[in-house]
């Protein structure tokens, strides 16, 4: 039987369970993952500021935040809406983290000061607005998400089941491979070694550029 090697949460996949996280109620949660010792993948929808409080009390548990940390892309506000099925979902949810996108990344970047955060770069394309290989206009964004935590703190994932920008598999992997901004360390780490290393997933130490979906 293969082993569990993190948990993960979806706190903002509707306003009430935003307000449960935001007063406090995965305490039990961020509380089993310490006990079990596993890290905690966080999908907080752009709430990055709402981490803070779990980050002083669970000092221990690795918390790896889903999707950049940044509000959700259009296609995923819809889902959310659709989700969250009130009468005013869509009106609500069409509007939510219509802020530009570098505020928003600051809030995320504040997050580097905790050294048990990482984050996982999906959805990048998306929340980017950078459709099509090969994504440049998103690379800013990764090079200040590197700068601030480190590339062992950050690390790759295609979510290509839910990619809305049209992407291949392949092309969204080479965007990274093929990104001049990036060293050869970058690529070791965004691309197997930090994940394996936050995950306590025995590795070889060769950087291994065709990880899993």
């Amino acid at each position: 039987m293969r082993a569990s090697r993190a948990l993960r949460i979806l706190a903002g996949t509707s306003r009430a369970e935003t307000a449960a996280f935001a007063a406090g109620e995965y305490d039990n949660v961020f509380a089993a993952a310490s006990d079990c010792g596993l890290p905690l993948f966080v999908a907080i929808s752009g709430n990055a500021h709402l981490l803070p409080r779990y980050l002083e009390k669970f000092r221990d548990v690795k918390i790896i935040v889903d999707h950049c940390g940044m509000p959700p892309s259009r296609p995923i506000r819809y889902a959310i809406a659709k989700m969250e099925a009130l009468p005013d979902s869509e009106e609500y949810w069409s509007k939510f983290g219509d802020v530009p996108l570098p505020e928003s990344l600051e809030r995320v970047l504040l997050l580097s000061a905790y050294p048990n955060v990482a984050i996982k770069w999906a959805h990048s394309s998306a929340i980017f607005e950078a459709p099509a290989y090969p994504n440049e206009a998103a690379r800013p964004f990764l090079r200040s998400i590197l700068n601030a935590f480190g590339a062992n703190r950050v690390m790759w994932a295609s979510d290509i089941s839910t990619l809305s920008t049209g992407e291949t598999w392949a092309e969204v992997l080479f965007s990274v491979v093929n990104n001049p901004d990036l060293s050869k360390l970058d690529r070791e780490h965004f691309l197997g070694r930090s994940v394996r290393d936050w995950l306590n997933w025995e590795y070889d130490g060769v950087a291994d550029e065709t990880p899993a979906r």
